[in-house]
C-alpha cells in the first residue's frame, strides 16, 4: 500500500486538489494531510473540502515542512511513502508508473516523475543537482569568469536535457521533496524521513545525501508527470539561505579549500557574460521577435540566474515568442533571464525584471 504526505500551508484548495489526483489514481492509497497553518479557518477549509479518504491532522504550531511529513510518517502504514507537494498534482499513470520503477530494482531507494511547471507541459522543471562545496565554488567562479561559466552551463543544459527527454528511467544524485516516492524500508535504513533540524529547504537535499551513502539508488523516471506549479518567491531565498549553511555544516567541512574558494568568488559582481537583450521592467512577458518561419527544434530555457542553472527548458518545432501567461503568473518579482536556442545552434539572449507589486 501506499501511504501519502502533503502538508498544507493556507493553501486548502490546492492540497484538496493534490488529494483528488493521488485518489484518483489510486483509491486505496492512505492520504495524510499535515495542516502547518496554525489557523482555524484554514483547518475549518480543509475539514470541509477533503474527501473522508484522507486524514487530516492538524499541527499545533507551524512545524516547517521537514517536521510535518515526519508527523504524517509516523501515521503512515504504507510500504511506499509518496511525498507530494499542495501545489503539485500526479498526472494520470504517474503514480502507477513510479511503483513500477521500484519494483524492478530493490536498490532504488527513491524514483520522481518529471515536473511540468505549467498544466499543458509548456515548460519542463529541471532535474535536481546534489550540492556540494564544489559545485557551489564552480558556480560562483562560473559567474565571475566566463569561459568556465559558458561550459558550466552547456553541461547542465545537456544533463537537464538527457534526463528530461529520456526514454528511460536516469539515475540522479538529487531527488525533488514535492514529487518523491520513496521505499518505507529505505528510509528505515537511513534513519528517518527528514532531519528536523531542517525548517524548509535542504531537507531533501540532505535525505537523498543519506540515500545514496547507505547505498541506494535515486531515479528519475521520463515515463511518469506531475504538474508542479513551482512559484518564484525571492520571501522564501532567507529559509533557503539558513537551510543551506545548516546543510554544509553538517555534510562537509567549512575550512575545505572549495569553501574558501567559494566565498572569495561568490560576493563578487559578475561581469556580463554575453550580450543579453534587456527588455527593461516587465509586468508582462516581452515579446521575443523570432523568425516564426524556421521549423525545427527550438528550445527556450527560462532561469533566475545568467548561468542558466538551473532553468526551465521548452523544446518545440516553432520559435517561442513570448513566456505563456500560466508561468509568467508564476514568476515572484526578481531579474529573470531566457535563452533561445535556433535550429542552426546560435543563441538569443534576453533579460528582464519583474518589479515588486504596487501596495493597494
Amino acid at each position: 500500500m501506499i501511504s501519502v504526505l502533503i502538508v498544507n500551508y493556507f493553501s486548502h484548495a490546492l492540497t484538496v486538489r493534490a488529494v483528488s489526483s493521488v485518489l484518483a489514481e489510486d483509491a486505496a492509497a492512505q492520504v495524510i494531510v499535515v495542516d502547518n497553518s496554525h489557523d482555524s479557518s484554514e483547518a475549518d477549509n480543509l475539514r470541509g473540502a477533503l474527501t473522508v479518504r484522507a486524514k487530516l491532522v492538524i499541527a499545533t504550531q507551524n512545524l516547517g515542512f521537514g517536521r510535518a511529513c515526519n508527523l504524517a510518517l509516523e501515521q503512515a502504514t504504507g510500504d511506499w511513502i509518496l511525498l507530494l507537494n499542495p501545489d503539485a498534482y500526479l498526472l494520470p499513470g504517474c503514480l502507477q508508473q513510479l511503483q513500477h520503477t521500484l519494483r524492478q530494482d530493490a536498490r532504488i531507494g527513491a524514483v520522481s516523475p518529471v515536473a511540468q511547471w505549467d498544466e499543458a507541459g509548456y515548460f519542463l522543471l529541471p532535474p535536481g543537482q546534489m550540492q556540494t562545496p564544489a559545485w557551489e565554488c564552480l558556480l560562483a567562479i562560473g559567474h565571475s569568469f566566463p569561459p568556465l561559466g559558458a561550459w558550466l552551463s552547456k553541461r547542465f543544459k545537456s544533463f537537464s536535457m538527457k534526463c528530461l527527454y529520456a526514454r528511460r528511467p536516469v539515475r540522479q544524485s538529487m531527488l525533488s521533496g514535492g514529487h518523491m516516492l520513496l521505499r518505507r524500508s529505505a528510509i528505515d535504513v537511513v534513519g528517518g524521513l527528514f532531519d528536523p533540524a531542517f525548517f524548509m529547504y535542504y531537507e531533501d537535499v540532505d535525505l537523498c545525501r543519506r540515500l545514496e551513502l547507505a547505498g541506494f539508488k535515486l531515479m528519475l523516471d521520463p515515463a511518469a508527470r506531475v504538474v508542479h506549479q513551482w512559484r518564484n518567491d525571492p520571501v522564501k531565498l532567507e529559509h533557503a539561505a539558513r537551510a543551506r549553511a545548516l546543510y554544509m555544516d553538517k555534510h562537509f567541512s567549512a575550512v575545505s579549500l572549495a569553501a574558501r574558494l567559494q566565498r572569495k568568488f561568490e560576493h563578487r559582481t559578475p561581469p556580463k557574460t554575453a550580450r543579453f537583450l534587456d527588455f527593461g521592467i516587465c509586468t508582462e512577458s516581452p515579446a521575443f521577435h523570432l523568425p516564426q518561419h524556421e521549423v525545427g527544434n527550438w528550445m527556450l530555457e527560462l532561469s533566475p540566474d545568467p548561468l542558466f542553472i538551473p532553468a526551465a527548458l521548452h523544446r518545440g518545432p516553432v520559435a517561442p515568442d513570448h513566456i505563456p501567461r500560466p508561468v509568467w503568473d508564476l514568476l515572484g518579482p526578481a531579474r529573470y533571464w531566457a535563452r533561445v536556442t535556433h535550429p542552426g545552434g546560435q543563441g538569443s539572449l534576453f533579460t528582464w525584471l519583474i518589479p515588486e507589486p504596487e501596495s493597494p
